[in-house]
């Protein structure tokens, strides 16, 4: 609710948006460090498990956050389309890379497919913002 609220403000718009994707990117790298050998035998199982659920939280939360008014921008983005179409395809374009992202993530690679998607939406958001401006349609 107070993302939503943050949101509405025009001033702040794109700096939410954009705070809510380098957020969860920073989350997943907390979670990705977390789940390595050596952390977790320097921190010990208790100290690991609640810095887990403390990573979970933030990448979940800004994650959420960020598909709620990213889909927003994306549909203002879409015009003159409707929003039905620019939405609907978004969501099913977001399910896809969803599951493909899951099933790369259960071979070898673990989490790091999922890191580095976050972190490439992270820069290019963070450059369209940049050449866009603040200005919210």
């Amino acid at each position: 609710l107070a993302l939503g609220g943050w949101g509405r403000d025009l001033a702040l718009y794109h700096a939410v948006v954009f705070g809510c994707s380098a957020l969860c990117a920073v989350g997943l790298s907390l979670l990705l460090l977390l789940l390595s050998p050596p952390a977790v035998l320097c921190l010990g199982p208790e100290a690991t498990f609640v810095l887990l659920v403390l990573g979970m939280a933030i990448t979940g939360a800004s994650s959420l956050g960020f598909i709620g008014l990213a889909l927003h921008e994306a549909v203002e983005l879409a015009k003159p389309a409707s929003e039905v179409y620019a939405g609907g395809l978004l969501e099913w374009l977001l399910q896809i890379c969803g599951a493909y992202l899951g099933i790369v993530s259960g071979c070898r690679a673990g989490f790091m497919p999922c890191l580095a998607a976050a972190w490439v939406a992270t820069i290019v958001f963070g450059m369209l913002t940049a050449t866009r401006g603040t200005a919210h349609r």
